[in-house]
């Protein structure tokens, strides 16, 4: 699993920013916090595709006992465009297996496991609209500060650390 330490530290960076410039009651103001909020979103989402690609890659290989091929790992977890709102349960399908995902959405872990497939999915709705949209910056709503952001990773990072040890058995 990737490690959160450096996108806590950019989410910490991007807080910081984001408070003084929120305090600035000028142009600055908007310009400034649509800005940090939005690549807070976006930094969050590459973690995420990061760590799901490392998570179901050492999966197959304490399962299977092998690397997975470059050519499997470009067709069942590269290619799969990425993670996004739909394609979360997808991509851990291909490797774990839709009656092992049931199983997981059955279990004990239900609760987390829903709050997992809605965060991603909610966070690249938004990555989508943000990374295809140009906006004014007077406006905009904000999704999310980068401070409430590192509280929905850090839920996330414990989820997705028990799902790598529960299929890596």
């Amino acid at each position: 699993m990737i490690d959160s330490k450096l996108l806590m530290k950019n989410l910490d960076w991007l807080e910081y920013q984001f408070q003084s410039y929120s305090s600035d009651k000028n142009e600055k103001f908007s310009r400034g916090v649509v800005f940090f909020s939005r690549y807070s979103v976006l930094e969050v989402c590459g973690w995420l595709e990061m760590t799901t690609d490392d998570i179901l890659l050492k999966i197959y290989k304490t399962k299977i006992g092998e690397e997975m091929s470059e050519a499997k790992a470009k067709l069942y977890i590269h290619d799969v465009f990425g993670l996004s709102n739909n394609s979360f349960e997808k991509i851990f399908s291909n490797v774990v297996g839709f009656v092992s995902l049931r199983k997981l959405e059955i279990s004990s872990m239900k609760a987390d496991y829903d709050f997992l497939k809605s965060f991603v999915s909610q966070i690249f709705i938004k990555r989508n609209e943000f990374a295809h949209t140009y906006s004014d910056c007077e406006n905009v709503p904000i999704y999310k500060t980068p401070g409430n952001l590192k509280v929905d990773v850090k839920r996330a990072e414990k989820i997705l650390l028990k799902m790598e040890k529960k299929f890596s058995k």
